[in-house]
């Protein structure tokens, strides 16, 4: 019977075996080092993800049309071979998931982990409330904040927790039930922004949400933008990148950066701690989470996750992989503003996320949560399709 579904419908299966793949492998990954028995989530996802491969390979007979798609689909399982012979698990992740995601939109592709997101929330937050995971995370450390923080972490990092309420308020955005309802969509995507700033207090992700909604509520009726605006769009990710290395190289010469550095919880100094004790290679290594906080003036060891793309990215990924991920970063932009019109939507999404990834890693460390790269890796198929 599966066989004989027409290409929307089996696309729209397939979407549906994306979600609850994403959703329920997310979800066993965040809760197993609480419920030792959570192999059942475990094996839904691998059920899931057996028929995804089905109605993959049925749907490839029918999208796979153009020599982009080819060049794609062979780049993409480079993509992965390398990452798995580097031993880089994240750059693997990210190709199998370019591949999973090479025949949807942007807004397809922001659908897909805005309600796999949804639905892992929802599980999460019914285990907090179950006491079966931790609902609530009080965080000591004088270096970032001053006394006891309660946050709604479910035992998580606060800034994943940020970028789930993140993803699922952008969602908002796109969803039919409510597309004839855009005074509810603020409403609720400020609610959100509020819990992520006061509940989750993740200040990065709460502000690029408002930034979001002011920059779409001013261009959301514009058919176009100058060409000023466009070239400096395109050229964000080296931007970006300038003022993250030189931040890094220049930490603790100049009053403002200290300042700055301290705005970005200390993000700054540990920039700058790596760069002093690594050197930047063509290939993938190993950056160590731990370090010693005593090197860094502060009294505690802690574990400390690998935070900011365009700084670390470099050293971490190598000069290979960053310099061709912030290369297909520009070309995608450039190809969504050649349509500003059609696009817009999706332009002011990667433009957020590119902001967020200045102080933060996820987008390349956890592909299966931010669809930055698993989107931008596709570009040439979506260029193809006209289907960004």
């Amino acid at each position: 019977m599966i066989f004989k579904l027409d290409n929307l419908k089996l696309k729209d299966l397939y979407s549906w075996l994306v979600i609850i793949t994403l959703s329920s492998f997310s979800l066993y990954l965040f809760t197993h080092k609480y419920i030792s028995n959570n192999y059942y989530i475990l094996i839904i996802s691998g059920i899931s993800g057996f028929f995804l491969i089905i109605l993959y390979l049925l749907l490839m007979r029918q999208q796979l049309h153009y020599k982009e798609d080819i060049f794609n689909f062979v780049f993409l399982i480079f993509f992965v071979i390398y990452g798995i012979y580097f031993k880089d698990i994240d750059i693997s992740i990210l190709g199998v998931l370019g591949i999973s995601l090479l025949f949807f939109s942007g807004k397809e592709i922001v659908k897909i982990y805005g309600i796999s997101q949804l639905i892992l929330v929802t599980f999460l937050l019914i285990f907090g409330l179950f006491q079966l995971i931790p609902l609530i995370t009080s965080i000591q450390n004088g270096w970032i904040y001053d006394g006891n923080v309660s946050t709604l972490t479910f035992g998580l990092n606060k800034n994943l927790v940020g970028i789930f309420f993140f993803n699922i308020a952008i969602f908002l955005f796109i969803s039919k039930k409510f597309e004839k309802k855009e005074w509810l969509q603020y409403i609720l995507a400020v609610i959100i922004g509020l819990i992520i700033i006061f509940l989750v207090r993740d200040r990065t992700v709460g502000i690029i949400l408002f930034l979001f909604l002011i920059c779409y509520t001013l261009i959301k009726r514009k058919k176009n933008i100058s060409k000023l605006s466009r070239f400096l769009i395109v050229l964000l990710p080296i931007f970006l990148t300038i003022f993250s290395l030189f931040l890094s190289l220049n930490y603790g010469k100049k009053e403002w950066i200290n300042i700055f550095n301290e705005n970005l919880s200390g993000r700054v100094q540990y920039w700058n701690y790596f760069w002093n004790r690594f050197s930047v290679s063509l290939l993938p290594q190993s950056l160590t989470d731990y370090f010693n906080m005593y090197d860094m003036g502060v009294i505690s060891t802690v574990q400390y996750p690998i935070d900011g793309f365009y700084s670390l990215g470099i050293l971490k990924d190598g000069i290979i992989v960053f310099t061709l991920l912030i290369a297909l970063i520009m070309f995608t932009l450039l190809k969504l503003l050649r349509n500003f019109n059609k696009n817009k939507f999706i332009v002011i999404v990667i433009i957020s996320l590119l902001l967020f990834s200045l102080t933060e890693n996820i987008a390349l460390s956890y592909g299966y949560i931010c669809y930055l790269f698993p989107y931008i890796l596709g570009t040439f198929s979506r260029d193809a399709h006209n289907n960004y």
